[in-house]
């Protein structure tokens, strides 16, 4: 397994969504929430109202400083510009010039959790613009749900690939009455929005019976007061949600975005605990904004310790970008419990992959996994994103068959032990070659040895790199040179006394080439390896959408005149001798991991 240092930094490993929003700490959350000291039960969600109504929402629709504008910033997995969809596992991804028009997404709508009906459907309350209340959904599922009160079903009529479930269940002691249910990753972050809705707007009529006199679905869910506005099966099934699916960084991330545009918090989000004031067994309790658990950058009671008492799962190695296949072995801290996990960048749920060993990723994926208990308690969802580049190996040295000491070992002068040099590729050349601990040592006290490398072929770009370190104070300087039609993009290094240096170079060029290297004196050397990577059109050292706009310029003769600013040879990603659309798509499956 190799690890890339030569192809960039790690990418974003345990945080689900990075999301460009100010996060808030524990004293700025307390004097936000101090209106709330020693409040209890009714008079505590009065003074939750007083203090998150009337939020600036934006209009709603698409559009520049409207909904989808909103969820851009509050639903977008910038890694992926993947649009977070909590109704189904259906993938949507928002366009890469979405931000000239931020229109609505194909197949995709914006969708009010909390029903617009329950208050009669107007468009004119800030309810029905609230970004706590709005989530992007999956069309179909959206059409599915309708305006049925949030309960658990027990007849299911439709299911929206392991997510919302659509039918019957009883509903305030009512049975057989259309209800939908929340994925099991999102029961809480639809209960969390729901406790919001029926404080933010207490002060709404809702509409309980239809002109005929029916029972509407708002009349399961709501009762026209101010406390506790939910009816009790609903609040009471909520707070079990709150403890089966705690609040998590995507929750948290989302709330300080929404909170940037709007101006208003989702104080149950903040204080996970604030609802059993409200609603649950603390009501006769008085609330402490300023010592209450809470969710604050710098507050990590609740994060740390999950209230279940399931700890996250943890993947082994990390993600991170990949030059090979990757061994992953997943655990959890917290013992007796079943991992549940999947690649296909869903949140895993009860049902899905059991982890029973190591899982072996050979494309690029992202791996999600959530802890479960013997009493049914679930972790947060931990994810690992693990990066496969398509790489084509030109040169690789490893100088794994050396078997003295120095170098590897940590000892990089004084009493180093030779062995035989014992290279994986033939064809090197020095005056004085040495094998280390699986290194190589070439050189004297005398002076510099010069180090070639066998001949191997480049083709376009390649990046070359490797680890060097000098003898003792035997001198840092280190030149590279080129023989062959190529060019290096550095020449002149230099290493570090008592610790491998690692170098990632540019190799440019076309045909055999091979690579010297001149020490001051003696040094050592390991890891030598040059890669071409399937894609970078832009000559960057990555794949990504970049090399796309680079590739359609080829396509379209927009860099036909040479020296080339971009390289063809990467641009024939399909490898047929031809620079066409063919390989437009054939990159764009590289970059999506297929």
């Amino acid at each position: 397994m190799r690890k890339s240092f030569l192809l960039g930094a790690v990418v974003l490993l345990s945080i689900m969504v990075s999301l460009p929003a100010n996060a808030i700490d524990r004293q700025s959350l307390a004097s936000y929430a101090s209106a709330l000291n020693g409040k209890k039960k009714a008079e505590l969600k009065t003074a939750i109202y007083n203090k998150i109504k009337n939020p600036t929402t934006l209009n709603y629709g698409g559009g520049n400083k409207k909904t989808w504008w909103g969820f851009y910033h509050t639903d977008r997995i910038p890694e992926t510009n993947e649009c977070v969809n909590r109704y189904s596992a259906r993938k949507f991804y928002f366009l890469d010039d979405f931000t000239l028009t931020y229109t609505a997404i194909s197949e995709m709508n914006i969708e009010h959790s909390f029903p617009s009906s329950w208050w009669g459907g107007s468009t004119s309350v800030s309810a029905y613009k609230d970004l706590y209340n709005l989530y992007p959904s999956d069309s179909k599922a959206n059409n599915s749900k309708q305006n049925y009160p949030m309960g658990v079903v027990t007849q299911i009529d439709k299911e929206e690939e392991g997510y919302d479930k659509v039918g019957r269940g009883t509903i305030d002691g009512v049975s057989n009455i259309w209800c939908w249910e929340p994925g099991d990753q999102y029961k809480g972050d639809f209960a969390r929005a729901y406790m919001y809705m029926a404080t933010c707007y207490q002060d709404l009529t809702w509409k309980l019976y239809n002109d005929n006199g029916t029972k509407t679905s708002a009349y399961y869910q709501l009762q026209q007061d101010t406390w506790p506005t939910l009816k009790q099966w609903a609040y009471t099934l909520y707070l079990q949600w709150l403890k089966s699916d705690p609040v998590d960084e995507l929750e948290i991330d989302r709330n300080n975005a929404v909170n940037d545009i709007q101006g208003n918090r989702n104080l149950f989000v903040d204080y996970p605990y604030l609802a059993e004031y409200v609603w649950g067994d603390s009501v006769d309790v008085a609330f402490n904004p300023y010592s209450s658990i809470s969710t604050a950058s710098d507050d990590d009671r609740y994060l740390s310790a999950v209230p279940s008492g399931v700890s996250m799962p943890t993947f082994s190695p990390d993600g991170g970008t990949y030059t090979e296949p990757v061994t992953v072995e997943i655990s959890c801290t917290t013992p007796n419990v079943t991992i549940y996990y999947t690649t296909d960048e869903s949140s895993p749920k009860d049902g899905d992959n059991v982890y029973t060993g190591p899982i072996t990723v050979d494309k690029t994926t992202t791996l999600k996994a959530v802890a479960k208990d013997a009493n049914g308690n679930f972790s947060n969802v931990a994810t690992a994103i693990y990066i496969i580049y398509n790489v084509t190996t030109d040169f690789k040295e490893t100088f794994d068959q050396c078997d003295g000491t120095g170098g590897n070992d940590e000892q990089f002068g004084g009493n180093v032990a030779s062995s035989t040099f014992k290279p994986d590729n033939v064809g090197w050349t020095a005056n004085n070659k040495y094998g280390g601990d699986k290194c190589a040592r070439f050189g004297n006290s005398s002076g510099a040895s010069v180090v070639t490398t066998p001949t191997f072929v480049v083709n376009g770009t390649s990046t070359f790199s490797f680890k060097a370190a000098p003898w003792g104070t035997d001198g840092k300087t280190l030149k590279l040179s080129v023989t062959g039609d190529a060019t290096l993009s550095e020449t002149s290094l230099t290493m570090e006394e008592g610790k491998w240096t690692e170098y990632v170079l540019t190799l440019t060029g076309s045909g055999e080439v091979s690579i010297s290297f001149t020490p001051a004196k003696r040094f050592f050397l390991d890891e030598v390896m040059a890669v071409s990577i399937a894609g970078d059109v832009n000559k960057d050292g990555r794949v990504d959408i970049s090399d796309v706009t680079a590739l359609i310029d080829i396509v379209l003769g927009k860099d036909s005149t040479q020296p080339y600013q971009n390289d063809h040879d990467a641009a024939d990603v399909n490898d047929d001798d031809n620079i066409d659309i063919s390989d437009v798509t054939a990159l764009i499956d590289i970059i999506l991991g297929k």
